[in-house]
């Protein structure tokens, strides 16, 4: 099983990659099924921020943790860096998958995200992937 795509009863996508960590270089890489030889990209990069972000977000919505602040002071790390984590996990579901298939403009980077990022989907599309 590569990569599958589900439609939820409730309109959600249930996106399915398997995968397994290698460690490589004091680093742990996400090696997707078959593409072992594939150098680590922006959007592997990506993909670990956003899936960290999205785990890190629910964690609060199950109520284990207060607030963000609360979070990163239990996994030790710094409350601005959890609190720009947990944002990617509010990008548009499409901008999220383009990720996942690794088709993003080139200018589109973590580094580009720790701007504020817009609440409204269309205005993220305007600003992450229309203007280059």
């Amino acid at each position: 099983m590569k990569r599958t795509v589900e439609r939820l009863e409730n309109g959600n996508l249930r996106v399915t990659v398997a995968f397994c960590f290698r460690n490589r270089n004091n680093n742990r890489k996400i090696v997707v099924d078959g593409e072992e030889d594939i150098p680590a990209s922006t959007s592997d990069t990506m993909m670990i921020a956003i899936a960290r972000g999205r785990r890190w977000q629910r964690y609060i919505d199950e109520g284990r943790f207060r607030n963000g602040t609360e979070l990163a002071h239990a996994i030790g790390r710094e409350p601005g860096k959890v609190a720009w984590t947990m944002r990617l996990a509010m990008l548009a579901p499409d901008i999220i998958h383009r990720i996942l298939e690794g088709n993003i403009p080139h200018s589109l980077t973590l580094e580009r995200l720790r701007v504020p990022i817009p609440d409204l989907w269309e205005e993220q599309h305007r600003m992450l992937l229309e203007n280059q």
